[in-house]
C-alpha cells in the first residue's frame, strides 16, 4: 500500500498525509 501511496503521490503531487488527498484517491477508484 506504501508503495501505491508513493505512486499516487509522485503522480498527482498530492501529499499522502492530508486527508482530501486520500479522499480524492479513494473517489478516482471508485469512479473507475
Amino acid at each position: 500500500m506504501d508503495g501505491l501511496i508513493k505512486t499516487v503521490t509522485n503522480t498527482f503531487g498530492l501529499d499522502p498525509a492530508e486527508p482530501g488527498s486520500i479522499f480524492l484517491f479513494c473517489g478516482r477508484r471508485s469512479d473507475e
